[in-house]
C-alpha cells in the first residue's frame, strides 16, 4: 500500500512530534530460498495458516525524508525476531560519497528476512510494530576564519580593547 512506503518518524525529544518520514516496504517472496524470490508468495488470510509454513519478506529502506537537521552521516537499526540489523552507514563530503550533506538521507537497504517454519511465537511477533531507529550526526560548518585572541570581538568579549595592540582590559572589569 501507498501508504507503508512512508511512515512518519517521531523525535525522541521535546517536543516529541513528526520530524519526517522513512520510505520502508515489506515485499513478500515466495520462499526463504533465493531460488524462490520470484515465485509467487503464499497469501494467507489468517495468520494461524502461517504455523510450520515458509515465511519469507524482503524489507526495503529507501531513506528518511525531511529531517530537522542537515545529516552528515546516518544509519538505522531495527530488531527483527530478536535480532539486531543495522543499514551501512551512510557519509556525506566524503572522497567516497562527494554529495553534499542532506536533511533527506538515502539508505537503498535491502534484507531479505525468512524462516523455514513459523512457530507460533514467530507468528505472534509479526503482529507487533517493528520500530526503525534513526541515527544522525549533524553537518556542523566550520569556519574559514581563525579565531583567537587577537580576533576583535573575541577581545571585546573578554573586556579587552579591540585593538591586539592597544590597551588594558576595561574598567568595569578590573579588580
Amino acid at each position: 500500500d501507498p501508504e507503508e512506503v512512508r511512515v512518519p518518524i517521531k523525535s525522541t525529544a521535546a517536543p516529541y512530534g513528526t520530524v519526517g518520514s522513512l520510505e520502508v516496504t515489506w515485499d513478500p517472496l515466495g520462499g526463504p530460498d533465493e531460488e524462490d524470490w520470484d515465485k509467487a508468495p503464499l497469501m494467507h488470510d489468517d495468520p494461524s495458516e502461517l504455523l510450520g509454513k515458509q515465511w519469507a519478506y524482503r524489507v526495503n529502506i529507501r531513506g528518511a525524508l525531511g529531517l530537522p537537521i542537515v545529516c552528515e552521516r546516518a544509519y538505522i537499526q531495527y530488531e527483527f525476531d530478536g535480532e539486531l540489523f543495522t543499514t551501512e552507514t551512510i557519509e556525506y563530503g566524503t572522497e567516497d560519497n562527494p554529495a553534499a550533506p542532506t536533511s533527506s538521507p538515502k539508505f537503498d537497504y535491502s534484507f531479505v528476512h525468512s524462516t523455514q517454519s513459523c512457530s507460533q511465537e514467530f507468528i505472534d511477533a509479526l503482529g507487533t510494530s517493528i520500530h526503525f531507529h534513526i541515527y544522525a550526526s549533524p553537518s556542523v560548518a566550520v569556519s574559514q576564519t581563525a579565531i583567537s585572541t587577537s580576533t576583535p570581538a573575541i577581545r571585546k568579549n573578554f573586556g579587552h580593547s579591540p585593538s591586539a595592540t592597544g590597551g588594558t582590559r576595561s574598567e568595569e572589569h578590573t579588580s
